[in-house]
């Protein structure tokens, strides 16, 4: 056995409550996930094989985890003495065809599959991989359209407004996505909410303490009699803090709020106009708590509804009628071949779950003593429901996660790294606790620095933004097992663009993902 770090040996031998473990990038997770597994085994002699859940992200991880699992469990019968033991260890290697290491998708299938009634499937269903799926999804899609078309249904208006590409596309998108029923009067119900939340955003931003004493500062001896730039700009800025005051018409608020991020420029004033150095400073100093102020506003607020909005809204109505037509095709399509695709695994998996107390009580803590989750940090909601459901976060010691939501760029598959952040309070405030692995074995001192200084300003969280949930810090700075580089050559290189260069947007993004390449 490697030499472990405490925080590894911790992650390992604790097994008398929930365990959360931020694993930075090298830090050997997966040695800490498939050495805990084999912990567990030592300490539970009772335990079946088949009682330990190793959930893993692919097929390819849950291979490599069996595989070493395999390997240790030989290694043990080997080193076995008495018949009690060699009969234990015999009997877990011949137990490894029935191992639960695999993806939450197979896990899914076994589920069903052993509740089929509850879950109101054929025992026997299929699984579609992801080409599978696609390529019935396309035959659906081909059905509902014909079936359209010879409706003469007015949804086939969204083929003057998008090529066809662009429409299945959508609609493939949106094959597995519940839709709701959209009011008539969709546009309106926008421009409300707009209203709605920009007035929630305009009284956050007027009850900021920062701002207030910016709008308020003024220079000791009053402001200067002289000429001077920044003196111009400080006039146009009481102007508008002015019409802020007088008004309480909400688009003019945002309006001027723009003015004041557009015309605040600090890279003018003389010192000597303003009495010193120390005071202009000042004078900048409250601006441009003024301008981000009112420019972190005007983006939490957005861009008030207009004519592509309008035009949005008149669309949207046929959009839902066309996913209609392919979700039904679609779920014909599969009920007629007995198959189910990924989305249909979760879905039903956490429906029989979470409306059958019955299945529930047979995993959690009985069938399934253990849920071990690799790649936390790349999972969905609905897989988290799953989970909570055959491994409850109320229980302790009966759940191990282990992620990193700096690594998290799977949300093309359905990832949400809130879930991460979510699973992260419960457990630390239920009976459980977080473990940091923030040793890299995989990279030298230089690299480590080096990213701990740059993402410890790149990955950061706005606790008032709308969207803080989803951002990711970077939590433990990493510390590097290796002190030398493997080669004299530089452990960094910086790659400055000049971003003016190339005016034409679709120009300057190609040119930007070539120097990233």
């Amino acid at each position: 056995m490697l030499n472990l770090t405490p925080h590894q040996q911790e992650a390992i031998y604790t097994h008398d409550c929930n365990l959360i473990v931020v694993a930075g990038a090298g830090s050997g997770k997966t040695y800490v996930l498939v050495e805990r597994y084999l912990a567990l085994l030592d300490r539970n002699p009772d335990w079946q094989l088949n009682q330990l859940v190793a959930i893993t992200f692919t097929q390819k991880a849950a291979q490599e985890m069996r595989d070493r699992v395999r390997e240790a469990l030989q290694e043990r019968l080997y080193n076995a003495t008495d018949e009690t033991s060699i009969n234990l260890w015999s009997k877990r290697l011949a137990a490894m065809d029935s191992a639960r290491i695999d993806t939450i998708h197979a896990l899914c299938a076994s589920i069903l599959r052993a509740n089929a009634a509850e879950a109101g499937v054929d025992p026997g269903f299929e699984v579609l991989d992801e080409v599978e799926a696609q390529l019935v999804l396309e035959n659906a899609i081909d059905d509902a359209l014909r079936e359209l078309v010879a409706q003469g249904n007015p949804a086939l208006e969204l083929f003057r407004e998008y090529d066809a590409r662009t429409v299945r596309e959508a609609l493939s998108e949106f094959a597995n996505v519940e839709v709701s029923q959209l009011p008539s009067n969709l546009f309106d119900v926008w421009v409300t909410a707009w209203h709605t939340n920009a007035d929630a955003c305009l009284q956050a931003l007027y009850q900021d303490p920062e701002f207030l004493s910016a709008i308020e500062w003024r220079p000791d001896g009053g402001f200067p009699n002289v000429e001077d730039k920044l003196l111009d700009i400080w006039k146009a800025c009481e102007a508008h803090i002015e019409v802020l005051k007088s008004t309480s018409d909400i688009p003019t608020h945002v309006e001027t709020l723009k003015r004041l991020v557009s015309e605040i420029k600090l890279n003018v004033g003389s010192a000597g106009a303003w009495g010193g150095a120390d005071t202009l400073k000042m004078a900048k100093h409250a601006l441009r708590i003024i301008r981000e102020s009112a420019r972190n506003t005007v983006e939490r607020i957005g861009e008030y509804p207009g004519e592509s909005d309008q035009r949005a809204a008149e669309l949207l109505p046929h959009w839902y009628v066309m996913i209609q037509h392919v979700q039904n095709a679609y779920r014909q399509a599969k009920t007629d071949r007995a198959a189910l695709d990924f989305d249909d695994l979760e879905r039903l998996t956490r429906d029989v779950l979470r409306d059958h107390e019955h299945v529930r009580a047979r995993y959690c803590g009985k069938e399934f003593k253990q849920i071990l989750v690799d790649e936390f940090q790349d999972t969905n909601a609905i897989q988290w429901e799953i989970v909570r459901h055959i491994a409850s976060p109320d229980l302790p010691g009966i759940l191990f996660v282990v992620g990193d939501p700096k690594q998290s760029i799977y949300a093309f598959r359905g990832a949400d790294v809130s879930v991460f952040e979510s699973v992260r309070a419960q457990i630390a405030t239920r009976v459980g606790r977080e473990i940091p692995l923030a040793r890299s074995f995989r990279t030298h001192q230089i690299l480590v620095q080096g990213f701990n200084t740059a993402f410890s300003r790149i990955l950061v969280r706005d606790e008032r933004s709308p969207v803080r949930d989803y951002q990711s810090t970077l939590d433990t700075p990493m510390e590097a097992a290796r002190t030398d580089a493997p080669c004299g050559e530089p452990a960094l290189e910086f790659i400055l663009l000049d971003s003016e260069t190339y005016k034409g947007e679709d120009e300057r993004s190609d040119k930007m993902r070539r120097w990233e390449a």
